[in-house]
């Protein structure tokens, strides 16, 4: 049975509420033979295509597509640590956009991107990777401390979110409001609660 994460009796429906308005490009993604992804056109796109990197070479413009992609690579490439400090990374970016855009039920874009970057790696790939995500996790780590200063250092994103409001049922509706994203949002608050979800940072 397949899993639907837009249904298309309700895409159907909805267009038809909206007939008014142009026809929503939606994309039927096959990611395994039990799942079946539907989206609008440009959700969970890349503004860039990163090799794998490091968080000295990260930059707030990036993206968590971007992000996550270059995660998998660096699992790939045998990186293991830069994998782990990307894909959390990519996380605080993928929660902060969370926060900033209006359509609530976008937020999904996470988990599909996890998913659509990391269940095609066997899994004894991860071996190392899983690793190094214990030891970033651990306060007493150097890695950890590590990260947390390369990530107060990087800063809150620094991009629009299209990738996440194009995910949301107001981009499938075709009812996307000015920008996407809640009016009079505080960005330097949201990153501050971002950065409060990182349990084994001291902040201080």
């Amino acid at each position: 049975m397949k899993v639907f994460f837009v249904l298309l009796s309700v895409i159907s429906l909805l267009i038809g509420c909206t007939q008014n308005s142009a026809k929503p490009k939606v994309i039927e993604e096959k990611i395994s033979p039990k799942i079946t992804i539907y989206h609008v056109e440009g959700s969970l796109g890349k503004s860039y295509e990163l090799p794998c990197i490091s968080m000295n070479e990260a930059k707030s413009s990036y993206t968590p597509p971007d992000l996550y992609s270059s995660s998998a690579k660096c699992i790939l490439d045998g990186r293991d640590k830069d994998s782990a400090q990307i894909f959390f990374l990519a996380g605080a970016y993928a929660i902060y956009d969370s926060f900033r855009v209006s359509d609530r039920t976008a937020g999904g874009a996470r988990t599909v991107l996890i998913m659509n970057n990391f269940n095609p790696i066997e899994p004894t790939k991860k071996i190392g990777y899983q690793a190094e995500i214990k030891k970033l996790t651990d306060p007493s780590a150097p890695e950890s401390k590590e990260f947390c200063s390369n990530i107060q250092a990087i800063g809150k994103p620094n991009y629009h979110p299209q990738y996440m409001i194009l995910h949301g049922m107001d981009a499938v509706m075709n009812r996307i409001q000015g920008d996407g994203l809640i009016k009079g949002y505080n960005a330097k608050e949201n990153w501050v609660k971002v950065l409060g979800t990182i349990k084994w940072c001291d902040w201080k």
